[in-house]
């Protein structure tokens, strides 16, 4: 389990009637009575940078992870993979047992799954080079076991998509494995569905005016059908690095990069607090991130990018596509 802050975890409620089965960073995973072929995934309002959970939750991040990951599900890759999606929104109560259900603040963050094998690798497609690609390149001239031989700088565009897994950890931190590596043990075909997930996205949101330069996914055996199934979030905002398209256009020259959509804010303030260069390993560094206080604007302008980022990616306010396609109540503070 990674490192939470006692803060945080005491101000996340127990569901009634349910069982916690694993805390993660970003989202909780709860036994559902009755049913043990599935589970209750809530995204919860905790944030974390450079693999740091922060002490503060951010208002209403849970549920638009939770909408935007159902919004790729059904409407862009869902008739294209296998999910482990059962039931969202109102529908959920089908599910729970009678104290947990007519829960709107449940129902807009949570989702009903199947229940599959803890993936063991998350697999990275890049369409352009930032982030650990662009730190490796800049040492090496290439990215794990891809040879880049042209020249980039941050953000550039690649000639090709680049795959680069990684292996899990229990901490939930990840190591670089090589692509040849992962298609000794499972062939080609994760490699293959995670770069046309990837380019079926990349279409889709190019239409709307923004960049997909890189993202994460992870896929869980469903040894009942001999299959892989995408698993856990899909292209949200946590697992995507979201550009506007012009604003990478304008600055590509002066060699910088445009704002990451969603989280930009904290990602900021996380540097300019240097927990980018701390340890994750060491205890004191782990104790200073969890006695730092998260500036009240900081964190109104992270809610307030990922309400915007919801609607550049779905066209739809949040609260329209939760009372319409999720059929949940109106917010509280609508």
């Amino acid at each position: 389990m990674p490192h939470i802050p006692k803060s945080i975890l005491d101000a996340s409620p127990d569901i009634p009637g349910l069982t916690l089965r694993f805390c993660g960073k970003d989202s909780n995973q709860y036994n559902i009575p009755g049913y043990p072929g599935l589970l209750l995934s809530v995204r919860s309002n905790r944030c974390s940078v450079f693999k740091r959970v922060l002490p503060i939750l951010i208002p209403r991040k849970g549920e638009v992870l939770n909408a935007l990951s159902h919004f790729f599900t059904k409407s862009v890759i869902g008739p294209y993979c296998e999910t482990d999606f059962i039931a969202a929104g109102e529908d959920i109560d089908s599910y729970l047992p009678i104290v947990a259900q007519g829960n709107p603040d449940l129902q807009r963050r949570a989702t009903v799954i199947k229940r599959l094998q803890r993936p063991r690798f998350q697999h990275i497609g890049r369409f352009h080079l930032t982030g650990r690609g662009w730190r490796e390149y800049s040492v090496s001239g290439q990215i794990d076991d891809h040879v880049l031989i042209q020249r980039f700088t941050n953000g550039s565009r690649l000639p090709f998509p680049v795959y680069t897994p990684t292996a899990k950890a229990m901490d939930e931190s990840d190591e670089p494995i090589s692509a040849e590596c992962m298609s000794d043990f499972y062939g080609s075909s994760l490699e293959r569905e995670t770069l046309q997930l990837g380019h079926l996205v990349k279409e889709y949101v190019y239409k709307r005016g923004l960049i997909l330069a890189d993202y994460k996914i992870e896929f869980s055996s469903d040894n009942a059908n001999n299959k892989y199934v995408l698993v856990d979030e899909k292209f949200t905002t946590d697992t995507c690095r979201y550009w506007d398209k012009l604003m990478w256009e304008n600055v590509q020259h002066t060699g910088q990069l445009p704002s990451t959509m969603g989280n930009q804010d904290l990602y900021d303030w996380g540097v300019a607090m240097g927990i980018d260069i701390l340890d994750p390993a060491n205890s004191h560094h782990q104790t200073l991130v969890d006695n730092m206080k998260v500036p009240d604007d900081v964190v109104e302008a992270t809610t307030q990018s990922l309400l915007a980022a919801f609607y550049r990616l779905t066209d739809t306010q949040l609260e329209n596509y939760q009372s319409g396609v999720l059929k949940i109540k109106a917010h509280p503070s609508d």
